[in-house]
């Protein structure tokens, strides 16, 4: 540590609320130290299940984080996720044991869920959606089957090359948004989307013209627990409307960008 520069390390213990801790230069052999007094606090004790068996999940990564000041989500940035990464705060990692069973502390500020498990939806769970919690176990957190959305970029717009797509969630009532990964075209012009959750999206084609990004085509469309939709993007359109009011003896025209 550079001399006169302090740094901050906060401390998690299960059962005490968390505590930020100021750290500064000392000379080599001092003996002054800095205390580190932790609240009991209610730790945040819970259970994943199967929500279709109820049966616990073991070995399931969880990402907890105080969100009262953050209003969105990087899925594709889960793992690197530290400390006022995108507003999250007070970010504590974990995982569930053989029961399904986990636990974080906490304080005054409650962590909300986060959680991606292969063959299960992804789960953001705040901290008004939690459930009443059991004397044995604690709090229960089911996890639904995926759903999953793939497909093809076909057509005209098929032919440009540096393609990528990204979903998007429409925004929750909580005024909490989440972002998808944006993930590159297979040899096929296929992608795939797995581990969705019940929910209204839009999918975004982009292509990229040296170092700039341009949304060439979006779709929105809605999935139930377990769905698994395709959606083609390019010819499989359908209607649409264009409506709005213009100045008079304003000409309007509408053409394909990518003919």
């Amino acid at each position: 540590m550079n001399s006169g520069r302090g740094r901050s390390a906060t401390i998690y213990s299960v059962g005490h609320a968390p505590f930020t801790v100021g750290m500064y230069p000392v000379d080599p052999g001092s003996k002054d130290e800095q205390l580190a007094k932790l609240k009991r606090s209610a730790p945040f004790r819970g259970r994943l299940v199967d929500a279709r068996s109820g049966k616990g999940l073991k070995g399931v990564h969880i990402l907890n984080g105080a969100t009262d000041k953050a209003h969105y989500f990087m899925w594709g940035e889960c793992d690197t996720f530290a400390d006022g990464h995108h507003s999250l705060q007070l970010v504590q990692r974990g995982s569930s044991g053989d029961d399904g069973s986990f636990a974080f502390s906490e304080g005054l500020r409650p962590g909300t869920l986060f959680i991606i498990h292969p063959g299960y939806a992804r789960l953001i769970l705040k901290p008004d959606e939690r459930k009443q919690a059991t004397p044995d176990t604690g709090i229960p957190v089911a996890l639904e089957p995926e759903a999953t959305v793939s497909g093809r970029v076909v057509g005209p717009l098929a032919k440009r090359t540096n393609l990528s797509v990204q979903l998007y969630s429409i925004k929750r009532s909580d005024k909490f948004s989440e972002e998808f990964e944006k993930i590159p075209l297979d040899a096929n012009k296929g992608f795939r989307f797995p581990n969705l959750a019940a929910g209204e999206y839009f999918l975004a084609v982009y292509r990229s013209e040296d170092t700039v990004g341009f949304s060439a085509m979006n779709r929105r469309f809605t999935l139930k627990t377990g769905d698994h939709k395709t959606l083609n993007v390019g010819s499989d359109m359908g209607p649409f409307t264009l409506s709005g009011r213009t100045a008079p003896f304003t000409m309007i025209s509408l053409r394909s960008l990518f003919d």
